[in-house]
C-alpha cells in the first residue's frame, strides 16, 4: 500500500490508494471550503485565524465555524477537479470509503472548552447519504461510510455538537478522506496516525517557521577569516550562533521578526503576531567559546516601532524562557541590544538560539519541553540549494561557500559509517584499496574445514568482526572474480561481501535491494532477525531478541534457539569532557523514563538531559528496554536527530564539541566503542553503581549490564550448522572470540 497526497492549493488531503490516483490518465486534485470561518481580528490584525485550511494541513492548527451558535448547520465540502491542459481544469469524480477526523480543538488545553462535532449528514453531489456519529474523542479515529461513494462534491453538514465548557465555537483539528476500503488500511497504519495525530503537541508554546514566524530585518552580521555567523542561525534550530558584524561590542544592533501567511481569501500577507515572551539560548553555540564572547544582557523590545520595555536577560547557556509584562500585539517585533556581559577574549556579541513564546509555561514544563522544540539536525548549518541537471550546489551559511555536491553519489549518513567499518573486516583479503581483513587469526588451523553446505551467516554490525574471524577460520577461501565493469561489480557477485549498500559510492554502481549471492551478510539486528525468520540465512549473531521478534517467529511457528558464544557488556557513554564518571541503575531508569530531565541533581550542573535512543528493535534498543524493568521509555525528543540510525552516529553525537557534552548521554557495546571506534572516541564510558565495565567485572558478571552474545537458529540445523556452532563454543573458537576483543563464555 502506498500513500499519495493530493495537491490541494499548498495544502494536502490524505487519501490512501494502491495506485497512483489518476482517472483517464489526468491527475485529480482537491480542494476543501467552509461555510464560515472564525477570524478574531484586535485592531485589523488576524491574530488567531482557523482557516478550513487548517483541516488538511497535518498539524495542530484547527478549523472553527464563525457564525454566531453552536455552528449547527454549518459545512465542510471537498470537491475535486482534474487537469486537462495548462490553467484547464475541469470537474473530477473521486471515491471515498472512509474518513479520519481528529475532533475538536487542536491545543489539548482548550480541546473541551469549545464545541466539538457529535454527528455529520453526509451530501454527495447534492444528495444526502447518511448521518455519521462521531466520538468526543481527541485521538485521530477512523469512520466507514455504509457504502463508498463516488461523487464530485462531498459535503460534510454539522448536525449535532458536543457543547463547550467555555466557548460556543465548534471546532475540528484535521479531516482526511481515505481512498481505500478499511479493510485494506492496515492497523499499523492507523496505530501511526493515532500516534502521529494524538501525541501531545511537545513545543506548542512556541512560535517556529511553521508558524509563519520569520526573521525580517538583521542590523549586522559577523563574517570574515573567522568565520561566518550569519541571521540565520538565530532560528536554525542547531547550536550554530549568531554575532553581530560592528566595531565594538554591539549595543544598537538589533533583529525583527513577523509572521507571514497566506489564505486562500487574501494570499500572502504580513500576519498579525500575538507574543507573551521569547526564549533565548545566548552567547556562542560552543561552550569553549562562550565566555570568551560578548552576551546579551538586555534587549529593548519595539513593537511596530514603539517602544514597550526592557527585558534583562540572564548570563546562562541554557535556554531560558522570559515574558512580557503583557501580552503584546503587532506585525513587527524588534530586539536592540541595550547592555551586554563581557566576553574575556571577543567584543562580539553571540546569540545561539532565539524563539518568540505565544505563552509562557511554569519553568517545570519549560525545562521540559523546550529540547522537544530543536527539531532538525543541522549538523552542517542551514543551507540554500541550486540546481542544474545532476549537480547541487549547497550554500553554507556558516562557510560563506558554495559545496559540490554530485547527485548521482548518495550522501554519507549514520548507517552508511557502520558500513564503512565493515570494510576493515572482510573474512579474506580481496586486494582492492579500501578494503581489508583486519581480523583475529588462530595461531594454528581449524580443527574444522567445511568445503560445502556452508551455514549462511548474519548479523549485528558490532558482531561482523567476530563471525567474520570465525568464517577465515573454517570456510574455504574464494578468491574476486574481473568483472568487466570493475571490482564494485565484482565485490558484489562475492560469496563473502557483507552488505552491498558499501558499494554505493558512485554512480557508475546501483546494487540490487537484495543481496542474493553472499551467505556471509551483515544487516544488522532486526533485519538479521527477519532474514532468519524468513529462512534466508542459517545463523545469525547477535544479542537476544526482542519480544517483537519472539513473536514474528512465534507467528510462522518457529522458536529461536541460542547459544551462548560470547560475552560483552552495554554501557552508557558521555562527552569525555563531562565530570560524570559513575552513575546508578536507578538514575539510568529515571532519566530514560523522563523522570530526572535535568543534570543537576546527578552532576550538580543544570544543564537538561539530552538522552540518546537507538531505533526500535534494535539490539541496544531491545536491551535498554529490559534495563527499565517495566518504566515506560520516554518518548524520544527527536526522531531526526536524537535516533541515530548507526550505533557510530550516537558516538559522534554525543562526541561533538556543541552544548553535548554537558548534557548528552546514550550507550552502545563494549566492543563496538573499543575495538570498532577506537580510544579516541571523544566519549567516556561509565560505571554503573561503582562497578567498571573491565574485563574481569563481565567475566564474573559482576557488572550488572553484562551481554550475552549468540548464535542464534530456529531448529533443523544441518550437520554442518551444527559442527560450526559447536567448534565455535570450542577452545579455538573461544580463542577468536578474546582476539577479536569480546570475553569468552570460559
Amino acid at each position: 500500500m502506498k500513500t499519495f497526497f493530493l495537491r490541494s492549493n499548498c495544502f494536502a488531503l490524505l487519501l490512501l490508494c494502491s495506485a497512483p490516483l489518476l482517472f483517464g490518465q489526468v491527475y485529480v486534485d482537491i480542494d476543501v471550503s467552509a461555510s464560515s470561518t472564525l477570524s478574531d481580528s484586535r485592531d485589523s490584525y488576524d491574530y488567531y485565524y482557523y482557516s478550513e485550511e487548517n483541516l488538511i494541513d497535518d498539524t495542530w492548527h484547527s478549523w472553527a465555524e464563525g457564525v454566531a451558535g453552536s455552528g449547527i448547520g454549518e459545512s465542510l465540502t471537498f470537491s475535486s477537479k482534474k487537469y486537462i491542459s495548462w490553467n484547464n481544469y475541469a470537474p473530477g469524480e473521486f471515491t471515498v470509503f472512509s474518513f479520519g477526523l481528529k475532533n475538536g480543538y487542536g491545543d489539548p488545553r482548550y480541546y473541551s472548552k469549545n464545541n466539538r462535532v457529535k454527528t455529520f449528514k453526509v451530501y454527495a453531489d447534492g444528495e444526502y447519504i447518511e448521518t455519521i456519529s462521531v466520538k468526543d474523542s481527541s485521538d485521530f479515529e477512523l469512520y466507514v461510510f455504509s457504502k463508498p461513494i463516488t461523487c464530485k462534491v462531498l459535503k460534510f453538514v454539522i448536525d449535532s455538537v458536543y457543547r463547550g465548557t467555555v466557548y460556543n465555537d465548534t471546532c475540528i483539528e484535521e479531516l482526511s478522506l481515505f481512498q481505500h476500503s478499511v479493510t485494506e488500511i492496515s492497523d499499523e497504519f492507523m496505530a501511526y496516525f493515532k500516534d502521529y495525530y494524538s501525541s501531545p503537541l511537545p513545543h506548542s508554546f512556541v512560535y517556529n517557521v511553521s508558524s509563519g514566524v520569520h526573521l525580517l530585518e538583521v542590523s549586522s552580521a559577523a563574517s570574515g577569516a573567522g568565520g561566518n555567523y550569519p541571521a540565520e542561525n538565530l532560528i536554525d534550530m542547531s547550536w550554530h550562533s549568531w554575532a553581530e558584524g560592528v566595531e565594538g561590542n554591539g549595543i544598537g544592533e538589533y533583529f525583527t521578526f513577523g509572521r507571514n501567511g497566506y489564505t486562500q481569501q487574501s494570499g500572502y500577507k504580513l500576519w498579525g503576531l500575538k507574543t507573551a515572551g521569547f526564549t533565548l539560548k545566548n552567547g556562542y553555540g560552543n561552550p569553549d567559546y562562550y565566555g570568551k564572547n560578548n552576551r546579551v544582557k538586555a534587549f529593548k523590545i519595539y513593537a511596530d516601532g514603539k517602544y514597550i520595555e526592557t527585558i534583562q536577560v540572564k548570563d546562562s547557556v541554557n535556554f531560558e524562557q522570559y515574558a512580557f509584562t503583557k501580552p503584546i500585539y503587532c506585525t513587527e517585533l524588534k530586539f536592540v541590544i541595550d547592555a551586554v556581559y563581557p566576553g574575556t577574549d571577543y567584543d562580539d556579541t553571540c546569540i545561539e538560539e532565539i524563539a518568540l513564546l505565544h505563552e509562557v509555561i511554569s519553568d517545570e514544563e519549560f525545562n521540559e519541553k523546550i529540547l522537544f522544540w530543536i527539531a532538525e539536525d543541522w549538523d552542517e548549518g542551514p543551507s540554500m540549494y541550486k540546481s542544474h541537471n545532476d549537480v547541487e550546489y549547497r550554500y553554507d551559511y556558516n562557510t560563506g561557500e558554495y559545496l559540490y555536491i554530485d547527485k548521482q553519489i548518495p550522501v554519507v549518513g549514520d548507517a552508511d559509517e557502520d558500513a564503512m567499518l565493515l570494510k576493515r573486516y572482510l573474512p579474506f583479503e580481496v586486494g582492492i584499496e579500501g578494503f581489508s581483513s583486519d581480523i583475529a587469526l588462530l595461531n594454528g588451523t581449524a580443527s574444522l574445514r567445511l568445503k560445502d553446505k556452508l551455514p549462511r551467516l548474519d548479523g549485528a554490525t558490532a558482531m561482523y568482526p567476530l563471525y567474520s574471524a570465525f568464517v577465515h577460520a573454517v570456510y574455504p577461501e574464494e578468491e574476486l572474480k574481473e568483472h568487466e565493469y570493475g571490482y564494485r561489480y565484482s565485490l558484489a557477485e562475492w560469496k563473502y561481501f557483507p552488505k552491498l549498500e558499501v558499494l554505493r559510492e558512485s554512480e557508475i554502481y546501483y546494487p540490487p535491494e537484495k543481496n542474493e549471492v553472499s551467505i556471509v551478510q551483515c544487516n544488522k539486528t532486526p533485519q538479521a532477525y527477519q532474514r532468519l525468520i524468513d529462512g534466508e540465512t542459517d545463523i545469525i549473531f547477535c544479542y537476544e531478541p526482542s519480544a517483537a521478534e519472539i513473536q514474528a517467529a512465534a507467528e510462522k511457528g518457529l522458536k529461536f534457539n541460542l547459544t551462548p558464544i560470547a560475552k560483552d557488556a552495554f554501557v552508557f557513554i558521555v562527552n569525555e569532557k563531562n565530570p560524570l564518571n559513575n552513575i546508578t541503575a536507578n538514575q539510568i531508569r529515571d532519566i530514560y523514563s523522563s523522570r530526572v530531565i535535568n543534570w543537576k541533581s546527578i552532576t550538580g550542573i543544570d544543564e537538561p538531559i539530552i538522552a540518546y535512543q537507538r531505533p526500535e528493535k534494535s539490539g541496544s534498543q531491545t536491551i535498554l528496554q529490559s534495563i527499565m524493568k517495566g518504566d515506560k521509555i520516554m518518548r524520544p525528543i527527536m526522531d531526526a536527530y536524537y535516533i541515530p540510525m548507526g550505533m557510530f552516529g550516537m558516538i559522534e553525537k554525543i562526541a561533538s564539541s556543541y552544548y553535548n557534552y554537558n548534557a548528552a548521554i546514550g550507550y552502545t557495546f563494549r566492543f563496538y566503542l573499543n575495538a570498532m571506534v577506537g580510544s579516541d572516541s571523544g566519549t567516556k564510558v561509565l560505571s554503573i553503581n561503582g562497578i567498571a565495565p573491565n574485563q574481569q567485572n563481565i567475566q564474573s558478571g559482576a557488572y550488572p549490564y553484562t551481554q550475552t552474545v549468540y548464535a542464534v537458529t530456529t531448529g533443523n540445523e544441518s550437520e554442518n550448522t551444527k559442527k560450526f556452532i559447536e567448534w565455535i563454543i570450542s577452545a579455538q573458537g573461544q580463542e577468536l572470540v578474546k582476539k577479536t576483543g569480546y570475553i569468552p563464555i570460559r
